[in-house]
C-alpha cells in the first residue's frame, strides 16, 4: 500500500495538470473604433490621428478584441457603395448598430473632437450593438493639438476603467523567464487567471517534495543510528527515498507543464489586433486574428455570410 502511495500521488498531479486546457483563453468583446467626428479648425487627418491614438490605447488595455482601422473604412465604404451614399457615411445610431452587426462586434466606441474658447474637447462614448444603448462616455479637454496623445488615454481610461498605462506590452520572453523560475507568474503577468492553478500545483508539489525531503532524512538517521531492526529501517529509509524521487518529478512536471504551456500558447496573450489575411473580392478585404485559429474559423464564416449580410443592411437601410 505504502508504494502506491507516490505513484497514486504523482498521477494525481499530472492529471490536474493534463485537465488544464492549453491556451483557454477568457474570451474578449470585440470592439470597433469609429473614425472621429471632427469641427472647428481641426483636421481630417488631426482627426484620424486622434482616433488611433485612441485605439491605440485601447488595445494596450488588452481589455477588448480592436478591431482594425482598415477593416472599419473597408465595410464602410462597401456599405456605402451599395446604399449609394458618400464614403464614410456612418453617423446615425442604427447605421452604427448595423456596421457593427456586420462586423461582428458587441461594442462600437464613437467619438468626436472639436475646438471652443480655446480649448479642444474630446467626446468619446460606448455603444452596446447588442442592447442598442450607450452605456460608458468620456469628455477630455486640453489646451492645444501637440495634447491629443494624452487625451486620448484619458478617454480609454474613463471608458473603460483601466489603466492602460500599468499593461504595456506582454513580453513573450518575459512570460517564459517568469513561469520557469515560478510556474503561474508568468500567466499572471499576462492576465491568464489560469495561472493561480499553476501557482497551486507549484506550492502543493513544492510543499510535498519538501515534506518527503525531512521525511527521507529522518528515516535515513534511523537507520544510520539503529542498533536493531537493520533491515525494516532500511527498507522504510528506502520507500521515503523513493517517495521523494516521485516528488521531485511532480515538482519538475509542474515547471515543465508552465513553460510548455506559455510556449506554445503565449503568442495569443499579446494584444489582438485584426490585420489582413484574406480577400473576397479585388474591393473588399477582411481581416481576422493573426495569431488564433478561433480567428480564421470566424473569418471563413464570415466569407460565407458576408455577401448576405450587406444585402440584409442595403434592404434595411433603403426600406
Amino acid at each position: 500500500m505504502k508504494r502506491m502511495l507516490p505513484v497514486f500521488i504523482l498521477k494525481t498531479i499530472l492529471i490536474l495538470l493534463i485537465s488544464i486546457p492549453i491556451n483557454a483563453e477568457e474570451p474578449k468583446k470585440r470592439i470597433a473604433v469609429m473614425p472621429f467626428d471632427f469641427s472647428g479648425n481641426i483636421t481630417k487627418d488631426e482627426a484620424k490621428y486622434l482616433t488611433e491614438k485612441v485605439r491605440s490605447a485601447l488595445i494596450q488595455t488588452r481589455k477588448y478584441e480592436v478591431i482594425s482601422n482598415d477593416q472599419i473604412e473597408t465595410m464602410m465604404a462597401v456599405e456605402a457603395k451599395k446604399q449609394g451614399v458618400g464614403p464614410g457615411s456612418c453617423s446615425s445610431e442604427q447605421c452604427i448598430i448595423d456596421l457593427g452587426n456586420a462586423l461582428e462586434c458587441e461594442k462600437m466606441l464613437v467619438g468626436s473632437a472639436g475646438e471652443a474658447f480655446g480649448e479642444y474637447s474630446i467626446n468619446a462614448k460606448v455603444l452596446d450593438v447588442v442592447l442598442q444603448q450607450y452605456e460608458n462616455a468620456a469628455d477630455v479637454s486640453v489646451a492645444s493639438k501637440n495634447e491629443f496623445p494624452t487625451a486620448a488615454k484619458e478617454v480609454v481610461k474613463k471608458i473603460t476603467g483601466e489603466n492602460y498605462e500599468s499593461s504595456g506590452d506582454i513580453s513573450y520572453t518575459g512570460m517564459l523567464w517568469r513561469n520557469a523560475l515560478v510556474p503561474g507568474w508568468g500567466h499572471l503577468y499576462a492576465n491568464q487567471t489560469r495561472g493561480y492553478i499553476y501557482l497551486a500545483l507549484f506550492a502543493g508539489a513544492g510543499g510535498a517534495f519538501i515534506w518527503s525531503h525531512l521525511n527521507f532524512t529522518s528515516k535515513q538517521d534511523d537507520y544510520k543510528n539503529a542498533i536493531d531492526d537493520f533491515d525494516a529501517k532500511y527498507e522504510t529509509a528506502n520507500s521515503a527515498n523513493s517517495l521523494r524521487a516521485y516528488m521531485s518529478y511532480a515538482f519538475i512536471s509542474v515547471i515543465a507543464a508552465a513553460v510548455t504551456d506559455i510556449a506554445i500558447s503565449g503568442g495569443s496573450y499579446k494584444s489582438r489586433y485584426f490585420e489582413p489575411v484574406t480577400s473576397i473580392h479585388p474591393s473588399i478585404r477582411l481581416k481576422a486574428t493573426r495569431d488564433t485559429a478561433f480567428g480564421q474559423l470566424r473569418l471563413r464564416h464570415r466569407l460565407l455570410n458576408h455577401e448576405q449580410l450587406s444585402y440584409r443592411l442595403l434592404i434595411k437601410h433603403k426600406f
